[in-house]
């Protein structure tokens, strides 16, 4: 049993591992947790959240109530046009059906955002968009394994969210830059101090992948290589042959990302980029980030650390609140 209360847990759910943190009343961070999943090529499931439960009670977490992060494979991205906020034509409408077009469902049968993107320079009368959805029934079965291991599920944010919110808001006028690097997907993000205005996967960044592609080019378990990366020894040769490979492939990724926000109007380059997930850890990332982009780079700020700082956000009143786009 999770004794007494405090404010709700934040829980990151990650392809192979959950992160969890909890703050006091003042915000401070008092308790965090990291459970590696059984089976990450699965759903998440109720037994992950009954294994999730028991490690919480021995790290010290009080209370049921939770606010949660979206796994990045029930949340879909896709790319709309729109005719112009001053036509006055219904956008809401007109972006819920593009999207049940695209993705082929019923325009009754999931929840979705969508925000102007940065419009390229002489663009047509569309304005192109950038949208995310979730389906009814996915977000529906993740909810319900999380109630049936007792805890309450109160908000459940999308990744691209709940990263903005684990760094500070910019000043008015200006913009911050969140690269949250994963096992299944990396993703640029910035956001104004208000709301989220780009987002963008980078392609061919996923660790999963390099991680097949390296283990096999050095006829290694990926299991064992996973473990020597995070360990940061001992097969030297498959470790910094991975390190370099991700380092370039992020490094080109982002230049491109930077490169297409300068051809924009001027308004769209953020001041920093914050760098989270768990490949925020290899070395020598951060500053390939900002010597490909000429843009300050560095890591969330002190406390939980790269891999719980999204965990450690919806935990606070400043990740709870700053940005409304929680589903």
């Amino acid at each position: 049993m999770i004794r007494a209360s405090r404010p709700p847990i934040g829980l990151d759910l990650g392809t192979r591992f959950i992160h969890a943190a909890q703050a006091d009343r003042a915000g401070k961070i008092i308790a965090t947790a990291t459970m590696r999943r059984l089976a990450h090529d699965e759903p998440h499931s109720a037994e992950d959240f009954e294994r999730l439960c028991g490690a919480l009670y021995r790290r010290g977490f009080r209370g049921r109530e939770v606010i949660v992060t979206a796994p990045k494979s029930i949340v879909q991205r896709s790319t709309i046009e729109l005719p112009p906020k001053e036509s006055g034509a219904p956008l809401d409408e007109i972006a819920r059906g593009e999207l049940a077009r695209q993705t082929q469902q019923d325009p009754s049968a999931f929840e979705f955002t969508w925000w102007d993107a940065p419009q390229p320079p002489r663009h047509g009368a569309a304005v192109r968009a950038i949208a995310l959805s979730s389906a009814h029934e996915q977000a529906s079965a993740l909810l319900d394994a999380i109630e049936q291991s007792g805890l309450k599920p109160v908000a459940l944010f999308t990744p691209s969210t709940a990263a903005a919110v684990a760094v500070s808001p910019p000043a008015p006028g200006s913009l911050a830059g969140v690269l949250d690097l994963g096992w299944s997907e990396a993703v640029f993000v910035l956001r104004s101090p208000s709301e989220i205005t780009f987002e963008r996967r980078l392609n061919g960044c996923e660790i999963s992948r390099l991680v097949r592609t390296i283990s096999g080019k050095h006829h290694i378990d990926p299991g064992r290589l996973i473990r020597e990366i995070e360990a940061g020894t001992p097969r030297r040769d498959a470790v910094e042959d991975f390190c370099e490979h991700y380092r370039h492939a992020v490094r080109d990724e982002m230049r491109s990302s930077i490169d297409y926000l300068r051809t924009c109007d001027g308004r769209h380059v953020p001041m920093m980029i914050t760098v989270l997930g768990g490949g925020a850890l290899v070395p020598g990332i951060i500053d390939e980030v900002s010597k490909a982009t000429e843009i300050p780079a560095c890591p969330p700020p002190a406390g939980a650390g790269p891999a719980l700082a999204v965990a450690a956000a919806l935990a606070t009143p400043r990740g709870r609140f700053r940005i409304g786009e929680a589903a």
